[in-house]
């Protein structure tokens, strides 16, 4: 595959998200990244060509103040005068290195621009510094770009399971209507072409009672209110694979059943449960109001699906049952083809952190939650570098930017680019809110430690 890179880092040659493209590079020998960079805001007439024999597109930089370097929007506007039409249905996606700071706006600006100029938006990702450093880390960017290469290559093709996925189309909807039928209608019938075993939950059938906020999961990690929603959340978990919410926003955020059904949910981020599951957000918005912004709602969507660490494929808004409920079912089919790996998204990891903080802080109330972050690392103390200094001046910065580089130039002459994919979801026929519970009790009553366990709750030795 031809790769056109636009680098929009004005680190350039120093770039951290260049050097983890690089490893990238490395795992897919048979393609070819043509990479310029970019960062004078313009797009010269020399990309004109390359963008038109380019496969896809693929931007990268990293966060400036939460969003992305001023030069990148003057150089989207000006790839859409100059390319014209023939942005039209080219393949667009974006990778960004930042520690994790802000980079949601980032990623929702590129995305609303890819999407409102016609291009094929694939889903992004967002990598930690120094990801490329660790092996999960390098085996979350292999999963990611293998995605993003089928979706590339199946375009105009039905896309077909590799087994018996199983899949649950969650239909949030207050009230059953013909367009939420035909919505849910138009992903099953996909999904059932694709291989799947797939079915269709109402979450208004389903009694769900608000949060009473008594903290008693703090220490339990189990609700005490007894209503349908651990029955729910074992539907949504056992034997599936990836969710497809269904639904409509109010005023540019949660409805109230669906909102009643998010506030439940905390218990089980905060309890460190990392579920791999494929998701993506469907949502209705031919009855909104036009100035009404999803762009709240889909930050806060999102904020939940970080604390189960999921692969989120894509919040989409749509006004008719038609082919772009095919492409947001086959963009999670390719995720879980690929085995996307979960999302270590700035959300989750400083959600994650909240959580480690409070635990640590009120650590009798939360017994099962302080033994388990200890476990994971949270409260070992950061050795400072002796030798550290600050910079002072343009020739302290420029070796500063250098010497980042260092790691990644040393490690990147042992790499050869194979990965081990980790088993994705090997759990999921254990009850979810079960094994929670048990985990809590085992600490609780002093019995033992819980397992330490890692991404997709696989055991560690």
């Amino acid at each position: 595959m031809k790769i056109l890179v636009l680098s929009c880092s004005p680190k350039r040659e120093t770039s951290l998200t260049l050097h983890n493209l690089k490893f990238i590079e490395k795992m897919f020998p048979d393609d070819t990244f043509s990479v310029h960079y970019t960062t004078n805001g313009t797009f010269s007439d020399d990309l004109k060509e390359e963008f038109s024999q380019s496969d896809f597109v693929l931007m990268i930089s990293s966060i400036f103040h939460f969003s992305v370097h001023s030069a990148m929007l003057p150089l989207l506007i000006d790839m859409k005068k100059k390319m014209g039409d023939e942005i039209v249905g080219k393949p667009f996606t974006y990778l960004t290195t930042s520690g994790k700071n802000g980079e949601y706006n980032a990623h929702d600006l590129v995305r609303r621009f890819a999407q409102n100029n016609g291009m094929k938006w694939i889903t992004s990702l967002s990598l930690d510094d120094v990801s490329a450093l660790s092996p999960e880390g390098r085996e979350e960017m292999f999963c990611w770009f293998e995605f993003v290469k089928e979706t590339v290559e199946n375009d105009g093709k039905p896309a077909k399971l590799k087994d018996k996925a199983g899949v649950v189309i969650l239909d949030t909807f207050e009230t059953e209507t013909e367009r939420s039928k035909e919505i849910n209608n138009r992903l099953l019938k996909y999904y059932e072409n694709a291989g799947a075993d797939v079915k269709v939950l109402a979450l208004r059938d389903y009694k769900i009672n608000p949060c009473s906020a008594c903290c008693s999961c703090y220490t339990t990690r189990k609700c005490v209110i007894q209503d349908d929603f651990e029955s729910l959340t074992d539907a949504t978990q056992l034997g599936i694979d990836i969710i497809v919410y269904t639904g409509t926003p109010a005023y540019g955020t949660y409805g109230p059943m669906f909102k009643r059904f998010t506030e439940r949910h905390m218990q089980y981020g905060r309890a460190g449960e990392i579920t791999g599951v494929i998701s993506a957000f469907v949502c209705d918005v031919n009855d909104l109001p036009a100035p009404d912004d999803m762009a709240y709602f889909e930050k806060h969507q999102s904020c939940v699906e970080s604390l189960a660490h999921g692969f989120l494929t894509g919040f989409y808004a749509v006004k008719e049952a038609d082919e772009k409920l095919d492409y947001i079912a086959e963009l999670t089919v390719h995720a879980y083809n690929k085995d996307a790996y979960p999302q270590n998204s700035g959300l989750a990891v400083g959600l994650d952190m909240q959580f480690a903080k409070l635990s640590e802080r009120i650590r009798a109330l939360q017994p099962a939650d302080y033994e388990d972050y200890r476990k994971r690392g949270f409260y070992e103390p950061t050795k400072i570098e002796e030798k550290a200094r600050a910079c002072y001046n343009a020739e302290d910065a420029a070796k500063s930017r250098k010497g980042r580089t260092i790691p990644f130039n040393m490690m990147l002459i042992d790499f050869n680019g194979k990965i081990k994919v980790t088993e994705r979801r090997p759990l999921k026929s254990d009850p979810f809110t079960a094994r929670r519970q048990r985990e809590a009790n085992e600490v609780i009553e002093g019995n033992k430690k819980p397992e330490k366990r890692g991404l997709f709750g696989m055991k560690k030795k």
